[in-house]
Formats: structure tokens, sequence, C-alpha cells
């Protein structure tokens, strides 16, 4: 794929909000990133090539591609290799009442089973909104078993919360993702 629009950013981990350091990918798909603070951070590509997803975030063969990196101060990373992939997965499906007609006043949330990722910008947590015809679509989540609910919308910043997690997980429907994969979870 064509990386020139790709950026590699160091994503702060303490939930501060603002602009992340990030570094522009060069045709040859290299990047240089300065001026990242010392503290944990996930390393993450935004901008890339439509239809792409990460695949892993590796730093000296030691795959980090969830694992925070907490830098020192004058800290140097190098052998750095985020990997993309096109083989998307994705969780899709409807919203409606018990009439057939579509509901799109609530959130689609779709959560990793694994409790150990359930942290602040996670990329085992993702949300979809319905359209106007009650149809939801979540793409990229890594493979694996995920809890699938609907929820408030207003409950935005309590979707990476631990204890949030463990009350929607009860009862919810499990769907298995692998690699590439789509499964449809419909709600009425």
């Amino acid at each position: 794929p064509d990386l020139t629009q790709l950026r590699v950013t160091a994503t702060s981990t303490d939930q501060q909000i603002g602009n992340a350091p990030q570094a522009r990918v060069d045709k040859d798909g290299n990047f240089t990133m300065d001026g990242v603070p010392t503290g944990s951070h996930l390393i993450r590509p935004t901008g890339g090539p439509r239809g792409w997803t990460l695949k892993s975030v590796v730093v000296d063969g030691r795959d980090v591609t969830d694992i925070p990196i907490d830098l020192r101060s004058g800290q140097r990373l190098s052998n750095v290799a985020v990997a993309l992939t096109d083989n998307v997965s994705e969780i899709n499906g409807t919203i409606t009442n018990n009439q057939g007609v579509p509901v799109t006043d609530y959130t689609v949330l779709a959560f990793v089973t694994d409790p150990s990722y359930w942290r602040p910008r996670s990329r085992h947590i993702m949300t979809a909104r319905p359209d106007q015809t009650g149809k939801f679509r979540i793409r990229g989540l890594p493979a694996g078993g995920y809890y699938v609910v609907t929820v408030d919308p207003a409950e935005q910043g309590e979707w990476f919360e631990a204890t949030y997690l463990e009350e929607h997980r009860i009862g919810a429907p499990r769907v298995t993702l692998g690699e590439g994969e789509t499964k449809t979870q419909d709600f009425k």
C-alpha cells in the first residue's frame, strides 16, 4: 500500500488529551519521532491507507502491540517495526425493536473477553452507532473473543473502565473473531 499518508504516534496511556507526538512515514517505510515525553506510551499508526489496520508493533524483536512502553528522559528506541494488514475483521448487524423498526438510540460496544485488555486506548474495545436503518459496523478488532452489547451513548467515557465492562459482560452475546473474519450480531 501507499504509506506516504501514514503517521506513527506515541499515544500517552495516562489519558491526557492533547497532541501526541507523531512522525510521517517516508516512501521507504521509515520514520523518526522526536519530542516524545517521558512516561507510558502505545505506538499506533494513524492516517494510513484505507482498508488497512494495525497488525503488530515490534521493538527490538519484542511484540509490544498492546503493551505500553515506558520511556525515560533521553531514551531512544530503535528497531521499531509497525506492521499493517488488509485482512480486517468486522462485527456487523442491526438494532431493531420487536416490530422490526430500526432503533438508532444506542451505541454498540464490542470488548474483548480477556480483562487484561480492559484499559484506556485499548484496540480491543470499539464502538459504533447504527445508521438510520439500524445497521452498525465495527471494523478492525484484533482476532479473539468479544462481548457485544448495546449501551447508552451518554456513557462514552466509561467504555474503557473495567468495572463498567464487568457489569456489561453479564448476559452479553459472545462473538469469536478470526483474523479477517466477519460476524453478524443483531439486537432487538
